[in-house]
């Protein structure tokens, strides 16, 4: 017998969002390592189902006939608005953009036109050149040697294994600006953590990273305004001195010469 036979809707629908409250209050995040390999065995990355997730993203944000709607939260709301002080077509390279979801909010929230380029694996790279065709550039490794006036990654810096030779290779595009959007970001060691949140027993590992680390790996640049994001992860299981709840939007603007 299912639960729907012997439970009246009311109570399934209270039932439901109980566990939907508790499920977000669990810790997210275990362990304290100094690098990737120490996290242990974790689940192969499915880059099919990373490109699939990566354009069903797209749908919320556009309507019906295919035109954006401007909706956004608040790490990725300094994009559009760094766009729109721009002169000219800004050209933005986002790294690890997946289909090119905040191609939209740049566009649109900033209303510019945008030469914007994304860096991402191969799958979720074909899958955004279907479906924007030209509208989106994709890259498969950073583009050395092509001019941008803003280097953005939202939420992807953290992931790489090594974050500073990340942060080193887009400093040397010689963008305008740096910005990144959502990092979990603090003033102690920087640390790696395992996510365990995401079902079916997967770990993924990610670090949280000293903010002096990221300036030191981005020579030439100076620190213009660090942003607490609203975030707020349960780390109770963390001793007080690991406890990094939420992440930080930065951005960083080239340094005269």
């Amino acid at each position: 017998m299912r639960l729907k036979d012997i439970v009246p809707w009311h109570l399934r629908g209270i039932f439901r969002a109980t566990q939907s409250f508790y499920a977000k209050r669990r810790p997210p995040f275990v362990g304290v390592y100094s690098g990737f390999g120490e996290v242990g065995p974790v689940d192969a990355y499915d880059e099919a189902a990373w490109a699939r997730g990566c354009v069903e993203a797209l749908s919320p944000v556009l309507s019906q006939d295919g035109q954006p709607v401007p909706s956004v939260e608040l790490g990725k709301a300094f994009l559009p608005l760094l766009i729109a002080s721009m002169p000219g077509r800004p050209r933005v390279l986002d790294y690890g953009g997946g289909a090119g979801l905040d191609y939209v909010c740049a566009k649109v929230l900033s209303g510019r036109e945008v030469d914007y380029h994304v860096v991402e694996v191969p799958a979720v790279c074909d899958a955004g050149r279907k479906h924007w065709g030209g509208a989106v550039t994709f890259h498969e490794s950073v583009p050395v040697g092509l001019p941008f006036d803003v280097v953005y990654a939202y939420s992807s810096i953290h992931t790489a294994p090594d974050f500073k030779a990340v942060l080193q290779q887009i400093s040397k595009l010689g963008a305008e600006f740096i910005l990144l959007g959502k990092h979990p970001v603090y003033g102690g060691p920087s640390f790696v953590r395992a996510q365990v949140n995401l079902g079916h027993g997967k770990r993924h590992a990610q670090w949280v990273m000293n903010r002096g680390d990221i300036e030191s790996a981005l020579p030439g640049y100076t620190l213009a305004f660090c942003v607490a994001g609203e975030e707020n992860y349960n780390v109770d299981n963390f001793a007080p001195e690991y406890r990094v709840p939420g992440c930080a939007n930065i951005l960083f603007k080239r340094s005269p010469e």
